[in-house]
């Protein structure tokens, strides 16, 4: 992979097709082993969250199956719009480096298509940060889960101490709110049946949650440990840097 972050240089740039009518596309084929996967089965899977997802939200997402041509039988493939592939993007295993290099791409190839060119490359340095702080995010809170100072109802009272915070509510609260996300249904499109509360937030929910996670993560890195005691004194800290009492 390489290493320089504008758009004109990625791999995921040099994959791009476009059709007769000028409209570009990827073939989800030549994306696979460019988002660090290697067996057609496992990022099919990502294929069905990343549909189900535009299925949810009503976006206008071409998933195209077409047959692909590879010296034997051929083999099963998607032609993807620009917002396919970026759903794709968002929907593939955040664990892998590659990934996160495809969703930082994306989301340039989206800002790009609603705004000028000449702000692409810093708006992908800004996906990059962001996504490094969400995967930091992750080591925090798995922090939390293996540290011996929390007990099972600790993690619970931050949860409903930061869901009142933004949003004036509890996770029960939330829960009734209809199902935005989640597992694919293997059938009939939609979503499995969800009890977690983030699966249930509205789209703007989602993304003060998500800057708020980014400060929080930020916030919390620089308590000595992981307590209970420290990850709410940086709550703390992060709602009144936000504005929030």
């Amino acid at each position: 992979m390489t290493n320089d972050i504008t758009p004109a240089s990625s791999p995921f740039e040099a994959i791009k097709q476009t059709d007769a009518d000028g409209q570009e596309f990827w073939s989800a084929r030549d994306l696979m082993p460019l988002m660090g996967y290697r067996q057609w089965r496992q990022f099919s899977d990502a294929i069905d969250r990343a549909k189900a997802s535009a299925d949810a939200q009503g976006l206008n997402a071409l998933f195209a199956v077409t047959r692909k041509k590879s010296g034997g039988r051929p083999q099963e493939d998607y032609t993807l719009n620009r917002e396919a592939a970026y759903l794709v993007a968002m929907n593939g295993d955040p664990r892998k480096p590659e990934v996160a290099a495809a969703q930082a791409y994306f989301v340039v190839q989206t800002m790009v298509a609603e705004t000028v060119a000449e702000i692409a490359p810093d708006v992908y340095q800004q996906a990059v940060i962001r996504l490094s702080e969400k995967r930091e995010w992750r080591r925090v809170t798995d922090q939390f889960a293996s540290s011996r100072q929390w007990g099972s109802s600790d993690y619970a009272r931050l949860q409903q101490t930061i869901y009142r915070a933004l949003f004036g509510m509890t996770a029960d609260d939330i829960r009734r709110q209809p199902q935005t996300t989640g597992e694919p249904r293997k059938r009939g499109g939609g979503f499995r049946k969800s009890t977690a509360a983030k699966d249930h937030l509205t789209p703007a929910q989602a993304e003060r949650l998500e800057d708020f996670t980014l400060l929080y993560g930020a916030r919390i890195r620089q308590e000595p440990e992981a307590s209970p005691r420290a990850a709410f004194r940086a709550l703390e800290t992060t709602l009144s840097f936000m504005g929030v009492n």
